[in-house]
């Protein structure tokens, strides 16, 4: 209901609020898929179940394309022409975030974090 309520204010900020959580969601669905590829998926060549070779990596760059083309389709405007008002102010919110995050884990996250506990080899 509260969702509903901040459309009642302004359809752009709406579309920008439900743009950027999908766009936020497919960068980090990218983020391991990009390093996998950029390690020559050395870890998952250790997994108990795999793709082939060929064929993951094939899959993986496919998905990275997917998720490339849903970042921009998400970042469109909804009506033509375009001006302050209808202009899709996702693609800003999510560089925001993305810059406050990375400020948070220079500042603190670095020395603080742990990382996720030893896998049980599951």
């Amino acid at each position: 209901m509260l969702l509903g309520l901040i459309n009642l204010g302004s359809t752009s900020a709406f579309t920008a609020f439900v743009s950027v959580g999908v766009q936020a969601l497919q960068v980090s669905y990218g983020i391991p898929i990009a390093l996998s590829l950029f390690n020559k998926r050395v870890q998952v060549s250790q997994a108990r179940w795999k793709l082939p070779s060929v064929v993951g990596t094939v899959a993986n760059a496919i998905a990275l394309c997917w998720i490339a083309f849903e970042v921009v389709l998400f970042s469109m405007p909804t009506v033509l022409p375009v001006d302050k008002t209808t202009m899709n102010y996702a693609s800003v919110v999510l560089m925001g975030f993305m810059a406050i995050a990375a400020v948070w884990y220079v500042v603190y996250a670095r020395k603080a974090y742990k990382g996720p506990p030893a896998s049980d080899g599951l």
